[in-house]
């Protein structure tokens, strides 16, 4: 069973440390912890051990496809970073723009929005310093598209919208409506 103990790292940031027993050996040791801490995913694991965030008896680890050893482990969880994207001058190719949207060649590889591995050079770090105070937001903060959703398009394919005259066959309906509008004559 596993418990957690709050601690101090070097940063004097409080962390905190989550410990079980492990007596199933033969196991690999990463699916061991993960059986052990269900709340951590494998893979948030493996890059704990990576970063010799795991201990057994008090002594790192640092390889996920050892196998487990009986014994007391112990996994120090850094601190939670603050998701407050900052604006970066990435350099953007911006197929189309005007007062109300945005098409972007958004360059493969560039991830969309911060996410733990690249909390910078995402998308939303260049849309919020490309953008600035004209970007729209959710609750006062500022939030790119990608935060709200998105159509990928490709870029051969896409043109800029032209605006459109009525024609023939786009006229009002002469039909009654529900709505308290006035209705065009």
């Amino acid at each position: 069973m596993s418990h957690a103990n709050p601690i101090e790292d070097d940063d004097d940031a409080p962390a905190e440390v989550l410990e079980a027993r492990i007596d199933t050996p033969g196991v690999r040791l990463d699916k061991a912890l993960a059986e052990a801490f269900p709340t951590l995913s494998r893979a948030r694991l493996q890059a704990l051990l990576a970063a010799g965030a795991v201990s057994r008896d008090g002594l790192p680890l640092t390889g996920g496809a050892s196998k487990a050893r009986p014994g007391l482990y112990a996994v120090a969880l850094p601190p939670v970073a603050p998701a407050d994207p900052q604006p970066e001058a990435i350099p953007l190719t911006v197929l189309y723009e005007d007062a109300d949207l945005i098409v972007i060649d958004k360059p493969a590889g560039m991830a969309a929005h911060p996410a733990p591995g690249s909390e910078t050079g995402t998308l939303v770090n260049a849309l919020l310093a490309h953008c600035g105070a004209g970007l729209s937001g959710i609750g006062g903060v500022p939030v790119p598209a990608s935060f709200t959703g998105w159509t990928r398009t490709p870029r051969a394919s896409w043109s800029p919208p032209r605006p459109t005259a009525p024609t023939p066959a786009c006229r009002p309906c002469s039909r009654p409506t529900t709505s308290s509008a006035p209705t065009s004559p």
